[in-house]
């Protein structure tokens, strides 16, 4: 037997979203009203402990506890039956950066930022399948863009779409609505060849409530809000991390527990912070990809005043890294919760599934299987009665196979004789 002594899912929630108690308080000092302002203790009229640990932002404290959930699941089945599960990205990406510009009117950001990722990108690579580096860029009308260049960039895979404003003043919930309705359909306007979009990041990262965003927001078509972005620099001193706790897209829950269908990505790297702290950048990566196993999709924001996507591409190739768009993303995320496992018998050491991969995931999904269970060692795994390869790791503390996750029926056989060899 075993418990949590603590409300978990409201734990995860709370981690990921701040303190619902700060709600609307301009906590930092530096208007307006902002995410980071949930997590910031030291407000000069109630100073409090932050509510996320600055010592240990290093750690993806939300997604670490989901794991430990993960495990003492398997671990409580051990006795009934292995229980497969999907990778968290891509062909087994352990880290990803998504990239996404705030362009306020430059003359050529966007296209020339656009432009060296197609001069990084493989000959022949498919951005569908994440193997070209892609981007959003989210733009005002006066951008440097016209609507024939906006439609190519996007079938070359990439992502764009309005930079909507509130002038950087605090919202009510009338104000933001005509500000999604006023910018979306001057965008619109200019740009009638683009697909309407799905991914946001408000100018000035404006959040003046709880949880209206995301609600007003997907009744705009908003799937995927990037406006939890992590600073001020002088708060987090330099340490890329994790303010919300989490390196994995989640959707937000209101004050009353509700899902709204409406993915929270973390801004984990800011222009403002991280310009002048590129290794700050690559330890990040470091620990995803690393023996630390801080895994992570990570949120950018860049507004081309300086190199730093320039620097984030550099240190994304550097280090195998894939780059993708909000589009990409939100499509992946879909997809993958989309996609099921349905254990069909478990007899003699013999398991068998079903697994259905949802299209969005373009066959990329990666499978895993516990190497043991009660009934000793996995020695063979089979789709449609044919033997596939499989690899093995340990991650988190449990050996798996990972596999190929396509749809089909698989048998997965386990022995006892190969576990004591």
């Amino acid at each position: 037997m075993a418990a949590f002594t603590f409300d978990l899912a409201r734990s995860t929630v709370l981690t990921r979203q701040g303190n619902p108690e700060w709600a609307g308080q301009d906590r930092d000092g530096l208007e307006p009203v902002r995410p980071n302002d949930l997590f910031y203790g030291a407000a000069a009229r109630d100073p409090q402990p932050d509510y996320v640990d600055l010592a240990r932002i290093t750690i993806p404290q939300a997604d670490e506890n989901m794991r430990l959930l993960s495990n003492l699941i398997g671990y409580m089945t051990y006795d009934a039956t292995p229980l497969p599960k999907f990778w968290y990205f891509p062909n087994g990406a352990k880290a990803v950066l998504v990239m996404a510009a705030d362009d306020h009117g430059t003359g050529s950001g966007t296209r020339d930022s656009f432009d060296r990722m197609l001069a990084l990108s493989p000959e022949g690579c498919d951005p569908v399948k994440w193997e070209c580096p892609r981007a959003t860029s989210w733009m005002y009308e006066t951008s440097g863009m016209k609507d024939r260049q906006a439609a190519t960039y996007a079938t070359q895979g990439f992502d764009i779409g309005s930079h909507v404003s509130t002038y950087c003043h605090n919202w009510s919930e009338q104000s933001l609505n005509l500000a999604f309705s006023r910018d979306l359909e001057k965008f619109r306007q200019t740009f009638p060849s683009l697909s309407p979009q799905q991914g946001s990041r408000l100018h000035c990262i404006v959040w003046s409530d709880y949880a209206s965003q995301p609600k007003i927001g997907r009744s705009w078509g908003i799937r995927y809000d990037m406006n939890y972005y992590y600073w001020p620099k002088d708060w987090i001193k330099g340490q890329a991390g994790f303010m919300t706790g989490s390196g994995l897209p989640m959707r937000f829950s209101d004050t009353d527990g509700e899902l709204i269908n409406v993915y929270q990505q973390e801004t984990h790297l800011v222009d403002e912070v991280f310009a002048s702290a590129p290794e700050a950048v690559g330890a990040l990566l470091d620990r995803a990809i690393g023996p630390e196993g801080y895994y992570g999709a990570f949120g950018t924001h860049y507004d081309f005043h300086n190199d730093f996507d320039v620097q984030l591409m550099e240190i994304a190739t550097r280090h195998g890294v894939p780059m993708v768009s909000v589009q990409q993303m939100l499509d992946w995320a879909d997809g993958r919760y989309a996609s099921s496992f349905d254990i069909a018998s478990w007899q003699e050491g013999v398991l068998a599934f079903d697994l259905k991969a949802d299209t969005r995931t373009e066959n990329m999904l990666q499978g895993m299987l516990p190497i043991h269970s009660a009934s000793g060692r996995l020695v063979e795994l089979r789709r449609g009665g044919e033997e596939i390869a499989f690899a093995t790791e340990t991650r988190k503390g449990v050996e798996y196979a990972l596999f190929p996750g396509t749809s089909g029926r698989y048998t997965a056989v386990y022995s006892q004789a190969s576990a004591s060899n």
